[in-house]
């Protein structure tokens, strides 16, 4: 609500939205890419469409706007983090991890994070995971 408030609000917020056209919508995105902040853009075209499809089951607009303003924005380029692919580099981590004396917040989010973050693939054989069936609670491999 609060980036409707700051980006959308100002501009069409007291306006009645039958007349309002793709076009106004278009305009407030527009100033936010300016800004660069195109990640947050894109949320409020999703927020906006959202709101544009409760007006029109209310009917009090025919049909959604936004639907227009596909391809209309910046697409978002998604950065990639760092991972670690070798097992040789874990160590390495786990001593940085381990050595670490800052807040014991962070500390113990961090030692959290090592006995839940998920499985990021299965062992694969010809794009099958090696796990295949649950018995008794208890996962078989396959031969």
């Amino acid at each position: 609500m609060a980036r409707l408030e700051k980006d959308v609000f100002p501009f069409i917020g007291r306006r009645p939205v039958k007349p309002l056209d793709a076009a106004d919508f278009l305009e407030c995105l527009q100033r936010m890419e300016k800004r660069g902040v195109l990640d947050t853009a894109h949320k409020i075209k999703t927020k906006c469409s959202e709101v544009m499809r409760y007006a029109v089951v209310t009917r009090r607009a025919v049909r959604d706007l936004i639907v227009d303003l596909k391809g209309a924005l910046v697409p978002v380029r998604r950065k990639h983090y760092a991972t670690i692919t070798y097992p040789s580099e874990m160590g390495a981590l786990l001593r940085t991890t381990d050595g670490y004396r800052g807040k014991s917040q962070i500390v113990h989010c961090a030692c959290c994070r090592w006995f839940s973050f998920g499985r990021q693939s299965c062992d694969t054989h010809a794009g099958k995971s090696s796990i295949r069936k649950r018995r008794n609670g208890r996962f078989l491999r396959n031969a």
